[in-house]
């Protein structure tokens, strides 16, 4: 699993590449971005929040440093590749609280080494010490595929793996997470519009919806006009509130690629895309693949969901895999009485069809997240323990 977030920055495309590799293969790091403009190093640190930054400092050394000078506090642990025989350079560097200056090109026993010893020193002290929540996207490859009832389910199943777990409803302008919980908040996330950025917990605690599962709502605006009204800042400064008091935090983001839409793309920790079987689906979601592949949303975190999945379905597994160019991460099966009867009370899986195979699949769904963010499931944590008890008793 994972223990160490990475944005890599390198001028050069091949080389960054090699480098997410190397840090990647140590088994410790999960590369969250890649960056190749210098221009948008600052905002990619900003939106990920990775816990560290690879910098190659390349033939423009002082100019990356520059743009390193420019990441706002607080900072992520700094590892750089530069000249050896710059001392100015060097001393810049160090200036800048890198950790581990690297020569260029390194190998991958340099890399491990310094993966190492960043573990030793990003160890938590204090035992409290709680991670920053999760963001997962959710977005269907077009309208009707059940991108809302995956995402309102999916949000259950983490807060039934004992996550508290948030859900924002950004599918404008016609978003009904509320409707799927069958309640109906008297706040919206359109209330962050009149703020101008100014938003502390107290006032957000007053918009979220608190579901009888456990999941907080907020929900999509009543008006499809107050929709437009809502911009990037006011929903960041959201996030760095609700990232604080939840572990996970879903959001519900239209199919079609409005501004608010791509910047959740661009902040999230993964992306669940959702599609259907049928040509014309799986169509719409290879356009959506390609155009996240341009805007540097790296495979690694774009999960391919297929939502009501039947045996007797003409396309083949295979078929998608070659017609996507990756292979479906998750298949939900085609449960229509159960999925319309949780619509119809607002109730979860866990409620009304406890153990049935739709239930199965999105209890494996929450685990997946927990996986994909280097995370161990609690449910496989107990299991650790009980069976390392047994295994204590039978030794006695």
């Amino acid at each position: 699993m994972a223990d160490l977030s990475f944005v890599v920055f390198s001028e050069q495309g091949e080389y960054a590449a090699e480098i997410q590799q190397l840090l990647e293969a140590s088994g410790h790091v999960r590369v969250t971005q890649v960056v190749s403009n210098l221009e948008e190093l600052a905002e990619a640190v900003r939106a990920r929040r990775p816990d560290a930054l690879f910098a190659d400092l390349g033939l423009t050394p002082h100019a990356v440093i520059d743009a390193i000078d420019a990441i706002p506090a607080p900072r992520p642990m700094l590892v750089v590749c530069g000249p050896q025989d710059h001392p100015e350079v060097i001393l810049r560097s160090m200036k800048q609280g890198v950790k581990e200056y690297l020569a260029p090109g390194p190998d991958a026993q340099a890399i491990d080494q310094a993966i190492a010893r960043l573990l030793l020193e990003h160890r938590p002290t204090d035992s409290t010490s709680k991670r920053k929540a999760n963001v997962i996207a959710v977005m269907g490859a077009k309208g009707g595929v059940g991108s809302t009832t995956v995402a309102c389910q999916t949000a259950a199943s983490l807060q039934e793996l004992e996550g508290a777990t948030a859900i924002i409803d950004l599918d404008f302008p016609f978003g009904d997470v509320a409707v799927h919980f069958d309640v109906n908040p008297h706040h919206s996330i359109a209330n962050l519009a009149d703020t101008d950025g100014q938003i502390d917990s107290t006032y957000l605690g007053t918009l979220l919806f608190k579901h009888k599962s456990g999941v907080q709502i907020l929900a999509g605006p009543a008006e499809v006009t107050d929709a437009q009204n809502i911009r990037a800042d006011q929903l960041d400064r959201a996030l760095e509130i609700l990232r604080e008091d939840f572990d996970w935090i879903l959001i519900n983001i239209s199919h079609s690629w409005y501004e608010i839409s791509a910047h959740v793309l661009d902040i999230a920790d993964q992306i669940l895309l959702i599609t259907s079987l049928d040509v014309p689906t799986l169509n719409r979601a290879r356009r959506h693949l390609e155009l996240m592949k341009r805007l540097g949303h790296s495979g690694a975190r774009t999960h391919i969901v297929v939502n009501r999945r039947v045996k007797s379905d003409e396309v083949s597994e295979a078929d998608v895999a070659k017609f996507l160019g990756a292979v479906a991460d998750v298949k939900l099966p085609f449960d229509p009485a159960t999925a319309s009867s949780c619509v119809n009370h607002g109730a979860m899986l866990s409620e009304v069809a406890p153990g049935r195979a739709l239930h199965r699949a999105y209890k494996s769904l929450a685990e997946n997240l927990h996986e994909w963010n280097g995370l161990t499931p609690p449910e496989i944590k107990r299991a650790g323990l009980v069976s390392r008890l047994r295994g204590s008793g039978r030794n006695k």
